[in-house]
């Protein structure tokens, strides 16, 4: 936490990007900030160990995920630069893992900020859907957190990473149409999966495709 979080450009956040050395600490560059996995991993292990110091870092870094990392329109997660402190609502990202975080944080994160996560997740969800259900049952992996403009330039393993989180929240929200976008994007893998492997060689495909479905 004291190394990574943000402490360049004018406007100093609690959001962490920075990446250093685990041998020095010295820092090595300053990433763009979004969803960060130790955002995650503080939100888990507060579940078995309570303590205050991680309770604070992590009530600050959502507080500053949800103002400054998901965009107010279309609820999308985006990246923030922490150079120039400025979103970056033109850059396609998937938006799986932050979605995730959003109900993670309506699950069990800071009591304060539940209702807001929620609403962002609804919100994106619905970006989501409207332009990333494909005709073919797929559902895009990449979006433009602006506008919500879908791209298919991922490949195959990622598409059915959002639908997972649409399944969440369907069961939240009790709106059907995020559930029916999710069992078509899965029905599209039942029977039509193509493992580039042979049994002679499983990788690659084995792990990277196969084992992930």
């Amino acid at each position: 936490i004291e190394r990574s979080v943000d402490r360049v450009g004018p406007q100093q956040t609690a959001l962490f990007c920075t990446l250093f050395d685990a041998i020095t600490g010295e820092t090595i560059y300053d990433a763009e900030a979004g969803y960060h996995p130790l955002a995650g991993s503080l939100m888990e292990a507060l579940q078995h160990e309570p303590d205050p110091a991680w309770e604070l870092a992590l009530e600050k870094y959502v507080a500053d995920f949800l103002l400054l990392c998901v965009h107010p329109k279309t609820g999308l997660p985006r990246t923030w630069d922490p150079l120039t402190d400025r979103p970056l609502d033109e850059n396609y990202l998937e938006p799986a893992l932050a979605f995730g975080f959003l109900l993670d944080i309506h699950k069990y994160g800071p009591i304060r900020y539940r209702g807001k996560a929620l609403a962002a997740a609804q919100k994106a969800a619905e970006s989501a859907l409207k332009q990333g259900a494909m005709a073919d049952g797929n559902v895009a992996a990449l979006y433009r957190p602006s506008d919500g403009n879908a791209s298919t330039a991922t490949r195959m393993i990622r598409r059915l990473d959002l639908p997972a989180q649409l399944t969440r929240v369907a069961k939240l929200g009790g709106d059907t149409k995020p559930l029916n976008a999710a069992r078509s994007a899965v029905a599209t893998v039942l029977y039509t999966h193509y493992w580039p492997g042979s049994w002679n060689r499983i990788d690659p495909g084995f792990d990277d495709d196969f084992g992930h479905y």
